[in-house]
């Protein structure tokens, strides 16, 4: 996800006092139990409107609707937890249901509260990509969509894909290309898998070979190696988020990204001062205080493909222990965590904006999601991920 990216610069002395101020950070932010099974349940919980559906959740506390989306994270933060094992049949049916009932002729699925020309446009939030949490979530609940994916016919041609491609920017905004590519690239493989269109799965495998042919050599990361627009810093950080996007696909298919371990001191260089990720994208007042996105789109890689550079499995694991401290910091005493410490957060609609410290929904699915994947990382395997394409799925089964 990326909404606006600005220019920040880091400074020398910026970085001398976060670095200094860091042992008293650490101090602060030990782990707690704000992360707990009890506490974030307890919050997800919160969030639930059963006057309008059993299934129905509110983005935040302050949000007076719920919302589809809101749904699907309280079902992906359960599932992390396997509560959902708690669901008796009808529940679960209920769930699946409701989720069903939002779908469109095209196979897409759209919640008419968030309805806007943002919806229809846009791949960091819009329905393409509300598609895909309905898929992770349906995986979780072990439902499916009622209607096949003809939203996917513009990539279901060889010619149509590869023209689809080209006509991404592939510059300066390839963080944004990136989360149109990893919308549809679900949608493919989960059109191969989940509905069974041999096609579908035929464009997928051509999809990554596009990638292959477009990654950098020398980084095996995608975009050019400078940008006028960004920061030395923020540029390195938007190319590891746009890596992110595609190598999940990658991992679905247990398919080696190319050049992976010459990415991974990429990845590890995106950890700030503060043990997250963070370098200004989406907080560029404080920029190290990084955002759920700017920490998971370097931890999920960490974890995950860190038996491909077993010469950096020690830098690797000593990140990931430094950044589980940062990421329960962003979790109140109720359970929710923030999307950005002390900062407003909008997020492509009224309904899905907050006000500085308020806990949401997607912020607390998304770094619970780091948390899982900090420990998967570590060897802990206490947590649930779905067999679904995306953001949840397992990093022990990605190739290695």
């Amino acid at each position: 996800m990326n909404r606006a990216m600005p220019t920040a610069t880091i400074t020398r002395r910026e970085a001398a006092l976060a670095l200094l101020a860091s042992p008293l950070l650490a101090a602060f932010s030990r782990p707690s139990d704000n992360t707990s099974r009890s506490r974030v349940l307890a919050f997800v919980e919160s969030m639930r409107d059963p006057k309008v559906h059993p299934a129905a959740y509110h983005y935040a506390r302050s949000s007076p609707k719920p919302i589809l989306y809101a749904s699907c994270y309280a079902v992906l933060t359960r599932d992390l937890f396997g509560d959902l094992a708690h669901l008796t049949k009808a529940q679960r049916a209920s769930w699946i249901e409701y989720l069903q009932s939002f779908q469109g002729s095209d196979g897409l699925f759209r919640d008419p509260l968030l309805k806007s020309k943002l919806a229809d446009e846009a791949d960091w939030w819009g329905w393409r990509h509300l598609t895909n949490h309905v898929y992770w979530s349906f995986a979780a609940l072990g439902g499916r969509p009622r209607i096949q994916p003809a939203w996917l016919e513009p990539v279901m041609t060889r010619s149509g894909l590869t023209r689809w491609l080209d006509s991404l920017d592939w510059g300066d905004n390839v963080a944004f290309s990136s989360n149109t590519i990893m919308n549809w690239g679900v949608g493919l493989l989960y059109a191969a898998d989940v509905h069974h269109i041999p096609h579908a799965g035929e464009m997928a495998t051509l999809l990554l070979d596009e990638l292959d042919a477009r990654v950098s050599p020398e980084t095996g990361l995608w975009g050019p190696e400078r940008s006028v627009a960004y920061s030395p810093e923020i540029w390195r950080s938007l190319r590891v988020q746009t890596a992110y996007h595609l190598w999940l696909l990658y991992s679905y298919r247990k398919r080696k990204p190319p050049n992976i371990g010459r990415a991974m001191p990429v990845v590890l260089a995106t950890e700030n001062p503060r043990g997250g990720f963070g370098w200004g994208v989406h907080n560029p007042k404080h920029p190290f205080n990084g955002s759920a996105c700017e920490d998971i789109d370097s931890i999920d890689p960490l974890a995950r493909f860190a038996g491909s550079t077993p010469e950096l499995s020690g830098r690797i694991t000593a990140e990931l222990r430094k950044a589980r401290p940062w990421v329960q910091s962003n979790f109140d005493s109720q359970g929710g965590a923030v999307f950005c410490k002390n900062e407003p957060f909008a997020y492509g609609h009224p309904l899905m904006t907050t006000g500085p410290g308020e806990p949401t929904l997607f912020a607390t699915w998304f770094r619970m999601l780091s948390i899982a994947l900090l420990d998967a990382g570590l060897g802990q395997s206490n947590w649930r991920f779905v067999s679904a394409p995306g953001c949840q799925y397992s990093p022990t089964l990605s190739a290695a």
